[in-house]
């Protein structure tokens, strides 16, 4: 469901309460992406299972949440990278990079590096969910808004700029540094996957 509340400019929020609430995209080459940077507003209402904000299938990446609110950047073969750690009820921006299939991740919450690490990626088909990963059912309960998937590396003052709200959009994107937004916040800045 969608709703018009909530502190984000657009007002366009991604409310999920659990078990088939998600949105998901078909798979694309656009999206099957080595070299990438990953940005969302999440806000989880609890912590009682593990939840997903977005997963690319087979873990080509993705954001984890387990029951404590500890959150990990998800990369093929199981090799997480450490994010935050965030309490219910309270929005975030996320987010993390990878230079290349073997390159550096760095994660990011609230415009702020956290950690960072040699990753492994793969370009394996399938779709992109947000609000679960289907095959283990980590329904995400609160809202997600502002998702964002560049097929470039952001830079540390980009990460800050996507969350302080007087220069998030300042980081606007092109066909050709941008592949996918969600919740689609206007007509001008709709998916560019087609």
């Amino acid at each position: 469901t969608y709703s018009g509340t909530g502190d984000l400019d657009s007002g366009l929020v991604m409310t999920c309460g659990g078990a088939g609430d998600y949105a998901s995209h078909a798979d694309h080459a656009a999206i099957n992406i080595q070299t990438y940077s990953v940005s969302a507003w999440g806000m989880l209402t609890n912590f009682n299972n593990w939840r997903n904000l977005l997963y690319k299938t087979s873990a080509q990446y993705g954001m984890i949440f387990d029951s404590s609110g500890a959150w990990n950047a998800q990369f093929h073969g199981g090799s997480d990278l450490a994010g935050g750690t965030i309490v219910t009820n309270t929005w975030y921006q996320l987010g993390y990079s990878l230079e290349s299939n073997g390159g550096t991740a760095v994660t990011y919450q609230n415009g702020t590096a956290l950690s960072s690490g040699a990753r492994a990626n793969s370009t394996a088909a399938g779709a992109l969910t947000i609000g679960t990963d289907l095959g283990n059912t980590r329904w995400w309960k609160g809202g997600i808004a502002d998702v964002r998937i560049y097929n470039r590396v952001l830079s540390s003052s980009e990460y800050m700029k996507l969350y302080d709200p007087r220069t998030r959009w300042d980081i606007y994107w092109t066909p050709s540094s941008k592949l996918y937004s969600f919740p689609y916040v206007s007509a001008s800045s709709s998916s560019y996957l087609s």
